[in-house]
């Protein structure tokens, strides 16, 4: 709303605030990791994250973009320098997480995601197409009675962005955090499994919208812990061996506004 209200009174000055948000995005970013990651904690040993500003511009913006630039072609690859960011840079304790996933598993995903939003853009437009038809008659004519030509493709094309939006993301999400985790380690020869069902999981997300939207939006706490629940159901930890070996860092945890201003923002650096 500020933005808008500057960019009103200014656009010189609204473009040098977007700029300046950009510029401290990757710090809020680092603080809100690192916040939460010491405020997680497993036996009594904290959680850690030590990555940097100029990497986390790299990995959240300059590689995003890449992808954005070209269409999309590289936006697997940017996933990849993303969550290879994102884990190598965690620790547990002193001990550090690994992972190198090969690429070709991102665009398998984002191929399948594709499709999938396809098809759910079709299933989606049956399902609301008819019943709109037969409830709504009069949404589909002028006040002359003439058929209005424009009304059925606004609807495919509601579909299609609903499908888009909240179909083949968490689809893609599903498959990236299985190839992610499964392909991440922990010193000492720890691994992990993840076998999250690509298509349950685009389900939960999209009915976790529409709840929110019935009930407007008073049932988002319950959507999110309902998400969360079932990625943390299909985690596997597969250890080497003992994990009682583990020694906990002495770090100051970093202030809470990196995270507070990410939730207010409503970003989500999660994996």
């Amino acid at each position: 709303l500020g933005g808008k209200l500057l960019e009103s009174f200014s656009p010189i000055a609204a473009g040098v605030e977007g700029l300046a948000i950009l510029l401290i995005l990757p710090w809020v970013i680092n603080r809100s990791l690192r916040f939460n990651a010491r405020m997680t904690s497993w036996r009594n040993v904290r959680f850690g994250f030590d990555g940097t500003y100029l990497r986390t511009f790299g990995a959240f913006f300059l590689a995003p973009f890449a992808g954005i630039i070209t269409f999309g072609l590289l936006m697997p690859w940017a996933s990849r320098v993303w969550a290879n960011y994102y884990v190598r840079n965690f620790r547990f304790g002193t001990a550090k997480f690994g992972g190198d996933p090969r690429l070709w598993p991102f665009y398998r995903a984002g191929i399948l995601a594709v499709l999938f939003s396809i098809l759910g853009a079709f299933v989606i437009a049956s399902l609301v197409s008819l019943p709109a038809a037969l409830l709504f008659p009069d949404a589909f004519h002028d006040s002359d009675g003439h058929f209005i030509k424009n009304a059925p493709q606004f609807l495919v094309f509601l579909c299609v962005a609903l499908s888009m939006a909240y179909i083949g993301p968490p689809f893609y999400e599903a498959l990236k955090f299985n190839t992610v985790t499964s392909a991440a380690s922990l010193a000492g020869g720890h691994r992990f499994k993840a076998d999250l069902s690509a298509i349950r999981y685009a389900w939960i997300a999209f009915s976790n919208f529409i709840a929110q939207i019935l009930s407007l939006f008073l049932l988002y706490p319950w959507a999110a812990v309902r998400q969360w629940r079932y990625r943390c159901e299909r985690l596997t930890v597969l250890p080497a061996a003992a994990l009682d070996t583990f020694v906990d860092s002495a770090q100051v945890p970093g202030g809470a506004f990196g995270s507070e201003f990410a939730d207010i923002e409503g970003f989500d650096f999660g994996l």
